[in-house]
């Protein structure tokens, strides 16, 4: 039988992907938060809900850096031979929402 490896490359095959996922579920909440935020508050018809439109300006604002941490992030969960698919599928998702945020936003 062959002894562990406790290498310190061995300890990082484990803390990456855990790390990432961490970061990356994270800024994907914060970025769900947003669209939500900019959703809700677009959508809204009555003018004393948000009447200065701070929660607009503030989703559309923040989904762009937490969009941009959670399409770096998220592909290091997942295996090195499948890095690149996931991230041919997330990023071009994000961009897509966050663009149609922004439009949200500058047609208010």
């Amino acid at each position: 039988m062959n002894p562990p490896d406790t290498s310190p490359t061995s300890a990082l095959r484990w803390v990456v992907p855990l790390a990432a996922g961490a970061v990356g579920a994270a800024a994907g909440l914060v970025w769900l938060r947003c669209v939500y935020l900019v959703l809700a508050f677009r959508l809204v018809t009555d003018p004393g809900f948000d009447p200065h439109g701070y929660g607009l300006v503030a989703g559309t604002v923040l989904s762009v850096p937490a969009a941009l941490v959670t399409a770096v992030a998220v592909p290091f969960v997942f295996a090195r031979h499948q890095r690149a698919r996931v991230a041919r599928i997330t990023t071009p998702v994000l961009i897509a929402v966050t663009a149609l945020l922004w439009a949200a936003f500058l047609t208010a």
